[in-house]
């Protein structure tokens, strides 16, 4: 009797999750496509920041077709499912570097380039993608997940969680404090902030519960679901970043732009107070309490 080539994948919850996943990442990437070209294609100069969130949204666009085209394939052979899972891996901790890194310039940027957050965040960060790298970057096909290798990785999303739950304090920080400027610019950052990292730190958190109390087959969909929900979180932080309506020039005294695009940068132009996050401009009114920076 000659043993099956490749057999179905039995996993029905685990594929239902992530189609879900897939649908919102390639739904919102059509409703916010319109807004892409005109803020990010269209406005002529590209920033270190816009730069790294074009990759982090089109990488996710592309490098999950073969993993679509893998979960729903009919049948898979071992050495192929072992492939697809290190290339799930890959994929996953890439992305997952490119958000970090993007959020930690933006805590820099919020501060006012301090080193010392720099190097809190930083730290942090690599400390979680080390973590992750030693339980994620191993080969083998989801089907031989195992309990030890469930609560690995949900060590490694510890570890995450810790910098976004360090960075929402940073920037929730930064943000209230900066409150009393009447920015709208300032508001939006507060607000987006908030609704971010409320939405991806729960997601971490409920997957770290999943890897420890529910079926371990199921840690191929629960990171394919949290990385797809990051990657369309980021790319409405920095869409909503650019709207028109948060950078009206009639409601600033004077502006001043900087080549260090992507950071904060502050200067005295006939004394108004003036910095730019990934180069778009927002000027404190003369009449508005000075800045403090850190």
């Amino acid at each position: 009797m000659s043993k099956p080539s490749c057999a179905a994948n039995p996993f029905t919850l685990s594929n239902a999750l992530s189609l879900s996943a897939y649908i919102i990442l390639f739904y919102d990437y059509v409703l916010t496509l319109p807004m892409e070209v005109d803020r990010y294609w269209c406005a002529g100069s590209h920033t270190w920041a816009s730069t790294v969130f074009l990759g982090i949204r089109y990488l996710a666009l592309v490098g999950h077709v073969p993993l679509l085209y893998h979960i729903y394939s009919p049948c898979e052979e071992e050495h192929i499912a072992r492939f697809f899972a290190t290339y799930h891996n890959l994929l996953v901790f890439l992305l997952t570097a490119l958000i970090a890194v993007l959020l930690t310039m933006r805590v820099y940027a919020l501060y006012f380039r301090n080193r010392w957050i720099l190097c809190i965040v930083a730290l942090e960060f690599i400390a979680g993608m080390v973590l992750w790298t030693l339980t994620k970057l191993l080969p083998g096909p989801a089907v031989t997940a195992t309990w030890k290798r469930a609560r690995l990785q949900a060590v490694a999303f510890s570890g995450l969680l810790v910098f976004d739950f360090t960075v929402f304090v940073l920037t929730m920080a930064r943000s209230i404090r900066l409150w009393t400027q009447k920015e709208p610019f300032l508001h939006r950052i507060f607000i987006d902030g908030l609704v971010y990292y409320s939405v991806i730190w729960n997601l971490n958190l409920v997957n770290i519960i999943v890897l420890l109390v529910t079926n371990p087959d199921l840690d191929l969909s629960t990171p394919i679901f949290t990385n797809i929900l990051s990657v369309v979180m980021i790319s409405r932080l920095m869409i909503n970043m650019r709207d028109p309506a948060l950078h009206n020039p009639t409601d600033y005294d004077e502006t001043l732009t900087t080549s260090h695009a992507g950071y904060v940068s502050t200067f005295m132009l006939d004394d108004v107070s003036t910095f730019v996050l990934d180069d778009m401009v927002v000027t404190r009114n003369r009449s508005s309490p000075p800045l403090d920076a850190a």
